[in-house]
């Protein structure tokens, strides 16, 4: 029976002490990695993650001075994502991010 609470103490000790242990070293915190929109597409993984976590109209709402970002998390980094309106525009909708989508171009003057 005394063996049995000795080694019962020393399980709790030892659980315990792993729990200490993994609450004191937090894990690092990621750096954001900022790239612009043509970058990402060149990773087909990232652009996979930001159809899944972004939505155009949340990016849209992030312009600032023509330009808008998103962040997004991929394999346990975050990128930090921007273009302007008109390149969101075309990646959500399936157009080439580095033209225009048609009928937002001004018409030509003559």
């Amino acid at each position: 029976m005394k063996t049995a609470k000795l080694m019962l103490t020393l399980a709790f000790l030892a659980f315990g002490t792993m729990l200490f242990a993994t609450s004191v070293n937090p894990e690092p915190e990621s750096a954001v990695i900022k790239i612009k929109l043509g970058e990402a597409l060149m990773n087909r993984g990232l652009v996979n993650a930001m159809y899944v976590q972004l939505d155009l109209d949340a990016v849209l709402r992030s312009e600032n001075q023509g330009i808008c970002r998103a962040r997004v998390k991929y394999r346990s980094n975050l990128y930090e994502i921007h273009a302007s309106k008109a390149e969101w525009v075309a990646f959500f909708i399936g157009g080439d991010p580095k033209t225009p989508p048609s009928g937002t171009e001004p018409p030509p003057e003559y």
